[in-house]
């Protein structure tokens, strides 16, 4: 997620939310909550997917 924020070039980083609908006593309610992100390592940088895709 940071990585594609970083090539869009907008600054600052969005924080992801979540937008679900509950049923209340009057119809449907919004409730957000917020999505944790987490960076990946590149996959090239990890020995054991290295080590499977080397010829």
């Amino acid at each position: 997620y940071r990585t594609a924020q970083l090539r869009l070039s907008r600054g600052h980083l969005v924080r992801p939310a979540l937008t679900q609908f509950e049923r209340g006593e009057e119809g449907f309610v919004p409730r957000t909550h917020a999505v944790d992100t987490e960076e990946r390592p590149p996959m090239r940088e990890i020995a054991e997917y290295a080590e499977r895709w080397a010829a």
